[in-house]
Formats: structure tokens, sequence, C-alpha cells
């Protein structure tokens, strides 16, 4: 029986995606959900809820830096929870992943700089690269079988002699769902030391592993790949407070820590609030069983969209989910435009997605659909879009 509840349906209408669907559609139904940016449907833990309501009994809400609490909190979930033993010296705190990426491409590059990207991926690390000026180097993921793979003969290429020295790495991998397996993260080491490279590892999904698979640091892997690596972790993913913009960078190499703590305060985005640490630290201290019991309903939500398309539409391909709560279709034998893709799932089936496009390379055709909502919610979607492809005649 559930301990937790993830059957309440919460409308956000002030949330950011919710907004962004009524200006595609203002006439949408009005039990429609986005399933685009990657934050959660689901009613918060009850343990962060209180937590902070008894917090504000007593707190005062000023300037604050990291408190030894917040500190031992995220230790020790990293310590039990993946192995992955920190020392607090080498934590810098960011106000978000997105923002830390901006940072190490105006830290570790010039101008005109290329930066290597794995595409499809995460669409921030092609902002971060062209906002500051640099240039994106795509080293485009390959497909074997039906999982994605890494083209670690082209990275070794795009990498040698004194080129790209810096690389945008997605892991676990968004959006293709990859959990990428020790072997697969020691050749991508080799070439990493070989080339002697600069890695950005955003591991902001790293919690949210599918039961049969496991998540590897890569900064783990040996203490000469961890001082080539800047790791990227954070709760908000994991937890449902993606507003409250708080992340944990570890940075072991002190030069690099340096340069980078150098650009952050030059950007003036330091740190994050006072609520943001306590809401983390809450998270981490008290809310392990809630996040086995969310994966659980993740994978019951992708069970469910594979039965939907299996029955109805067997053609769409939909790619293995090892982590994140985002899942990849491929569309493309549907035979639609981009453009018409787009507007028959926002205007005729009220089906919001994030597009592939927006992912670069390899995207175009394909969907992400972000599973994080209640299962009767996600059902209601589904049965919407049915409705739409059978008066378009795609159920076949």
């Amino acid at each position: 029986m559930s301990k937790y509840d993830f059957t309440t349906i919460v409308k956000r209408v002030d949330s950011s995606k919710w907004q962004r669907m009524y200006e595609l559609n203002p006439d949408v139904a009005g039990d429609v959900i986005p399933l685009s940016v990657a934050d959660m449907e689901f009613v918060m833990a009850p343990e962060i809820i209180q937590g902070l309501k008894d917090y504000l009994d007593y707190a005062v809400l000023g300037y604050s830096f990291p408190s030894r609490g917040y500190i031992a909190a995220v230790k020790n979930w990293l310590l039990k929870r993946h192995n992955y033993r920190i020392d607090p010296e080498h934590l810098v705190v960011t106000s978000g992943i997105v923002p830390a990426l901006y940072q190490a491409a105006q830290s570790f590059t010039e101008p005109g700089d290329g930066i290597v990207v794995m595409p499809p991926v995460y669409y921030p690390f092609f902002l971060a690269i062209e906002k500051s000026g640099r240039r994106v180097v795509n080293c485009p993921l390959k497909l074997a079988g039906d999982r994605y793979v890494m083209d670690l003969e082209l990275l070794e290429e795009l990498t040698s002699g004194n080129k790209n020295k810096l690389l945008l790495f997605c892991s676990p991998h968004n959006p293709a769902g990859r959990v990428w397996d020790k072997n697969e993260l020691l050749e991508l080491a080799r070439i990493i030391i070989k080339n002697d490279l600069i890695v950005v590892s955003d591991e902001i999904h790293h919690d949210i592993i599918m039961p049969g698979h496991e998540h590897t640091v890569l900064e783990t892997l040996s203490e000469e790949i961890a001082a080539r690596v800047i790791t990227c972790t954070a709760p908000t993913k994991t937890f449902n407070i993606a507003g409250l913009s708080v992340s944990n960078l570890f940075v072991s190499n002190p030069q690099l820590r340096e340069t980078l703590c150098r650009t952050i305060e030059r950007t003036g985005f330091r740190g994050s609030t006072i609520l943001s640490y306590k809401a983390a630290e809450l998270a981490y201290s008290h809310c392990s069983e809630w996040l086995d019991e969310m994966i659980g309903v993740i994978r019951d939500n992708e069970n469910l969209v594979r039965a939907f398309f299996a029955n109805h539409c067997p053609r769409v391909k939909i790619y293995p989910l090892e982590g994140t709560y985002l899942l990849w279709l491929d569309l493309s034998s549907w035979r639609f435009t981009v453009e018409e893709q787009e507007a028959f799932l926002e205007q005729e089936a009220q089906f919001f997605t994030n597009h592939g496009r927006v992912f670069g390379l390899g995207g175009s055709g394909f969907e992400r659909i972000n599973l994080a909502l209640p299962t009767q919610a996600l059902t209601i979607q589904l049965d919407r879009l049915l409705q739409a492809m059978r008066r378009r005649e795609l159920c076949k």
C-alpha cells in the first residue's frame, strides 16, 4: 500500500509550462495537463511541506550560506545513494545547473572556442554555448539496436590536438533516457584523459534510476578523471522543488574550482536562498521512501504509454527508459512535417510535449514526454490523443 500521495491532480496554472500551454492553445480543455518541462505534477513530499512550516515558525529569512546541516545532508545522501564520497571543500553551490553551464563555458573556454555536446541532448546545453559566444561541436549519439550509445571514435577525433577541450556531458542522458554503464564511462574517461579534456557532467537526474540499472558518478572512476570533471547534482528534479533553484557542484581540482568561482563572482549568480537550503536538507534527510515510491509510479506510467502505443499504433517507437522520468518517442512514422506534427499534437490532440527538434541533431520527428504525473491524469491525456489519432487515421 502506498504511503504517499501520487494520485491527487494539482492544477498548476502559475507554472511556466502551464502558462506556455495556454499561450499555444488558449482553448485547451479543463483536464489537460502539459507533459513537457521536467518538473513534476505530484504533490510534494509531506516531509518537505511540514518541515518548511515548522522552520518558518522560528526562522529569519535573511541572507544565508549553506549550513552545516545542509552540507551534512548532501554528503550523507550522496554516500548512501551513490557511494559517492564528497569533500565539502570541493562543494560549489549555485542557483541551478543551467546557470552553471553558462559559467563553465565562460570559465574554461574563450570566445569562438568549440564545446562538444552529444545530441539529441538537453537544449540549454546549446544555449549556454551559443549565448556565451562559443561554438557548438556536435558528437551525435548513435543507435545500437534500440539503445543510444556514445560515438567515442568521433569524440576522440573531435577533441584531438588542441581542438574543443570542453565537453558538456549528460548522465543520465536527457532526453534519451540512457544510464551509461561503467564500461562505457571507462572508455569515455580514457579519451578525456588522453585528450586532456575538461568535462561538465550534468548528473541532475542521477537519483531517478529505473530498477535494473545503476548510475555511476563519472568522477568516481579514478582520481585522474576526477581532476578533469565538474560534477553537477541537485535535489530539484529528484524531489520536485525545481523552483527553489539550488544545485551542488563538486570540483576536486583546486585550479578548476578557483577559475569557476571567479566566474560565478563576476556573474553575480552566487549560492541560493535560505528556504532552498532548508527544503533540500529536509528532502535529503527524510524523503528517500518518497523517491522510491515515485520511481515506481514512473515505471507504471512508462508501461501505460508503451501499452497504449502497442495497442493503437505499434509503429511509434519508444526508447528504453533507464533513468530520468522522461520518455523519448519517435513519431516519424506518422510522416508529418515538424510543423504539422506540432500543430497536430497541440491544436488537435491537446497533447503537450517537448518537441524533439529542440534537442538538436537527431531530434526531428521525436517527442519527449514527462511521466511525472498521476497515472489517472496520464490516462486522460492519452485518451484525448487517441481520439485525435483516430480522426487522422493514425491508428494502424
